[in-house]
């Protein structure tokens, strides 16, 4: 939770990359408007956001977590970086999904 505290830092703007991948995508005209009204639904911030949180990018050092491989950040809504991370445990550790998803909702970032 403590990387959304992080803003306005030097990286690239999610929803326009998410918006130029879908546009650029080869999905039919009527999935890439789905895709584009659903982005344009979720307000514009500048928070540090992972897209690509699972296990095996956590480190435990005892007591302090760290997480690696920061080479899909951007700045974003962490909403949509909740839902990637919600998507690769639905795929990867189905039981973890739920767990994670209620466990963040608690913390009030889906707003």
């Amino acid at each position: 939770m403590s990387i959304y505290d992080y803003s306005n830092l030097e990286l690239d703007q999610a929803h326009e990359i998410f918006e130029k991948r879908i546009k650029e995508s080869e999905l039919e005209k009527e999935y890439k408007l789905i895709g584009l009204s659903a982005l344009a639904k979720i307000k514009k911030k500048t928070a540090l956001c992972h897209f690509d949180i699972h296990f095996l990018n956590i480190m435990y050092d005892h007591s302090e977590d760290s997480i690696i491989d920061w080479v899909n950040a951007k700045l974003g809504n962490p909403v949509l970086d909740i839902a990637r991370t919600y998507i690769i445990l639905k795929q990867y550790a189905q039981r973890m999904a739920n767990k994670y998803l209620k466990l963040i909702s608690r913390k009030g970032t889906m707003n």
